[in-house]
């Protein structure tokens, strides 16, 4: 994410920065910076929620899809960083 808004481009959804508060995703004051990290906490959460939700399915899940959601694997690694940045980009 950092990369991409130093590169003017914004992939927040429009309706949690409408909620939220954020105006605009590129203008770094400490209200919009704070904005955008509770938008980020909260798709960090419900991927999270997803992440649980599929392990949990896992032993129903067909063989052939197995490989797939062992790269779900990686989402924590993000996730991780995610949290321990604050959930605010560099």
């Amino acid at each position: 994410l950092p990369w991409h808004l130093h590169n003017g481009r914004v992939y927040v959804p429009a309706d949690l920065m409408r909620e939220e508060g954020l105006a605009d995703p590129l203008h770094t004051d400490e209200a919009q910076t704070q904005a955008l990290a509770r938008i980020l906490r909260r798709i960090g959460d419900r991927a999270r929620a997803h992440l649980i939700c599929a392990r949990q399915k896992n032993l129903s899940v067909a063989p052939e899809v197995k490989p797939i959601l062992r790269l779900a694997c990686l989402a924590d690694g993000y996730l991780a960083c995610l949290e321990r940045s604050g959930y605010v980009p560099d």
